[in-house]
């Protein structure tokens, strides 16, 4: 419905062979805003992923996911995801082309309707359209990285996750990567949800902040508000173990 959050979660508990991974989860990400997961490794990140994605295999389940207002049973074509890894999306044999409309063939989708498009959103990025004949290994990791977001895009989802998109980057290419996701979000108006490590781009990036520990929300906000003034403790030290002094926090 109009009103609805992007993605609604009640009560949810997850177990992996009989190991809690994420306890009691509840909480309302806002439509056409950015939101931050924080946490460190084991935190339940990437499996509050693997769930909203339908990959759910050995999950046990308690609770429930709402995607604008309909229940999460089945996985939802509305849902899109950017893994870190951007050489996962692309076939060492395949074009570029063939790689990136591939999602347009899993939906049966007409790939010529499309390409028009293609070839939009790699000019809005920066990218050679006539680059589509190209394979692979003739673009950097960074090009990559851009191109499978494009391939994500294919599918016009309406919510796009992002796995740790600016691990291992320096300063320099890590405040490039927040104005390219903010320029993204402008010019492709959806939710975007990201998992990261890193506290000054999640800082920087994102409207809102939900920090994960032990599988549990220990605190959720504007991102401006939690870094500032953190109410766990366990946030604080967080904080404290990292240098946010020259933090740029995101406007609006």
């Amino acid at each position: 419905m109009k009103n609805d959050p992007a993605i609604l979660v009640r009560n949810l508990s997850i177990s992996i062979h009989g190991n809690s991974i994420l306890k009691n989860l509840s909480v309302s990400i806002e439509k056409f805003k950015i939101t931050c997961i924080v946490g460190e490794s084991g935190s339940g990140k990437s499996t509050f992923f693997k769930y909203l994605l339908g990959l759910r295999e050995g999950m046990q389940v308690e609770g429930s996911a709402f995607i604008f207002g309909e229940e999460l049973i089945v996985p939802s074509d509305k849902i899109q995801i950017v893994f870190q890894d951007p050489f996962l999306y692309f076939n060492p044999n395949w074009n570029l082309e063939k790689s990136l409309l591939e999602p347009v063939f899993l939906q049966k989708k007409d790939p010529e309707k499309l390409k028009p498009i293609l070839l939009k959103n790699l000019e809005m990025f920066s990218l050679d359209p006539n680059s589509i004949h190209k394979k692979p290994d003739e673009f950097s990791g960074g090009e990559l990285q851009r191109l499978s977001i494009v391939r994500a895009l294919m599918t016009e989802p309406e919510i796009l996750l992002m796995d740790e998109p600016v691990s291992g980057l320096d300063r320099l290419v890590l405040e490039d990567t927040i104005a390219f996701i903010h320029r993204l979000q402008k010019q492709n108006p959806m939710t975007l949800v990201i998992i990261t490590h890193d506290l000054e781009f999640a800082g920087g990036v994102s409207d809102s902040v939900i920090v994960l520990n032990r599988g549990e929300i220990i605190e959720f906000g504007r991102s401006t508000e939690v870094f500032s003034n953190p109410q766990n403790e366990t946030t604080k030290g967080l904080l404290k173990a990292r240098n946010l002094s020259g933090i740029r926090w995101k406007e609006g």
